[in-house]
């Protein structure tokens, strides 16, 4: 099956050229830089599909440039790879699967046709981000600078946020107030216990039970609402958890939930951030030293992983209670330095800029944002004017962007269903 890709980017629900229900070794075609997706049907059955097949597709440029997708488990038998080619021209690809007896998932070759993006998205048409020479902020492939407007919404991909009206209507209040950017958790959400009600969206939870195995429902469910941001010009700053899961799901699984949220939306115009406040404890932890030193070192650890999986290399951050640059053991492994400086409405000003200053001064040099500061409204405070001084304040300060949060809005507050 065969399908126009210019007419998927420029008004597609999914934002996605599903290229075939099972990819044969005919061409295919494609568009620069605009998410497309192939499947593979295992004729053979496995009896713990996400745990026994790990499957790449690696895909050769023009240039004779390799880049190895990670494939992610569909449901069913079904592996699925999502590819935004980076160049116009000729592609090859070949499939490789840990078990090499499955003629369906290993060594299935093909070859791809990129024709350019000849859309008006600016996304697609200026190409993914990277951090810019001057290491102070980020730009497109093609040298456009990229301004970081960000919104926080922190448990946008739960139910709480009805899909499609409330999400849709939020996206284009966003998008008409200037924003380019929305910090979004993958599913596993700060303030809550795992497998909390108010987490689940239409499809349940991103985890079975005891994180035994990965759900497809509920990222197939969030994979409309991140599709809907980049369709309107929206980057998504995907968190993959709240920094404290880590070591209640151990290193391996957390390698595992890195990899799937690589397959499944690397080749969206995204940022990876590593986790909220990674290294802070749960709030009620009774080990809460130890848990943020295994946190500090498994998050360094999680931040090259991510390096090394992602072909497309979308630039690594993570989101601190402090600065990121102190939340891993190495800063190298960022390209981004995340400030989180108080929620104390005026008395975070001064925090504020010193933090400012004192990252913009550290080594190694990258572009340096506050992605948290006062919600507009916490406490009954952090209103607009403080809203417009820290905005302002950062900005001249030297700051490659700035986070905007509503106290309302990151919890996907409403009058029927308040947080808490």
């Amino acid at each position: 099956m065969k399908i126009s890709r210019r007419t998927f980017c420029q008004s597609s629900a999914t934002g996605l050229l599903l290229l075939s229900q099972n990819a044969r070794a005919e061409g295919q075609s494609a568009v620069q830089n605009c998410p497309s997706e192939w499947s593979y049907r295992s004729s053979k059955h496995y009896s713990d599909p996400f745990q026994e097949v790990e499957m790449d597709v690696i895909f050769k440029s023009p240039s004779g440039a390799e880049h190895r997708v990670p494939a992610f488990w569909g449901g069913d038998d079904v592996w699925r790879v999502r590819y935004a080619p980076p160049v116009a021209g000729q592609y090859s690809y070949r499939t490789v699967c840990n078990d090499k007896a499955n003629a369906d998932l290993h060594n299935r070759t093909g070859r791809v046709t990129v024709e350019p993006y000849t859309g008006a998205n600016p996304l697609y048409r200026h190409g993914p981000l990277r951090v810019a020479a001057d290491r102070r902020h980020l730009e497109h492939a093609d040298g456009t600078p990229f301004f970081w407007l960000g919104d926080t919404w922190w448990m946008a991909l739960c139910k709480r946020l009805p899909w499609p009206d409330g999400f849709e209507t939020l996206a284009a209040d966003r998008v008409r107030k200037g924003f380019t950017l929305v910090q979004i958790v993958a599913g596993l959400y700060p303030d809550m216990e795992p497998f909390d009600e108010r987490g689940a969206n239409e499809g349940g939870y991103p985890w079975q039970r005891d994180y035994a195995g990965i759900n497809p429902a509920y990222f197939d469910a969030a994979d409309a609402r991140i599709a809907h941001l980049a369709d309107h010009g929206l980057v998504s700053c995907i968190v993959g958890s709240w920094g404290y899961f880590l070591p209640r799901m151990g290193l391996a699984k957390m390698k595992q939930h890195w990899r799937y949220l690589i397959g499944r939306w690397g080749a969206y115009p995204t940022v990876w951030c590593l986790a909220g406040e990674g290294t802070m404890p749960y709030y009620l932890s009774k080990t809460k030293e130890r848990d943020a030193q295994v946190q500090k070192q498994g998050w360094t650890e999680i931040a090259r992983y991510v390096r090394a999986t992602d072909p497309l290399h979308r630039p690594i951050t993570i989101h601190p209670s402090r600065n990121s640059r102190d939340t891993v053991e190495d800063p190298t492994v960022l390209d981004i330095d995340m400030l989180q400086t108080g929620h104390s409405d005026r008395k975070s000003i001064p925090n504020t800029i010193e933090s400012v200053q004192r990252s913009l001064a550290a080594a190694p040099k990258m572009p340096v944002l506050v992605g948290e500061v006062c919600y507009e409204g916490i406490q009954e405070a952090s209103r607009e004017e403080v809203q417009r001084f820290m905005f302002w304040s950062c900005l001249l300060s030297g700051t490659g962007g700035h986070t905007y949060g509503a106290n309302g809005i990151w919890q996907v507050n409403s009058r029927e269903k308040p947080y808490g």
